[in-house]
């Protein structure tokens, strides 16, 4: 949720990358 929100409030001219790392350490507290 927390990914999804970070990458929304991101503008779109942020890389890929930047958005997706967002995400991806979202998912690994999440996991954790």
């Amino acid at each position: 949720g927390c990914g999804r929100s970070a990458a929304q409030r991101r503008p779109s001219r942020y890389q890929p990358s930047t958005w997706n790392y967002d995400i991806i350490q979202s998912i690994t507290s999440a996991t954790s």
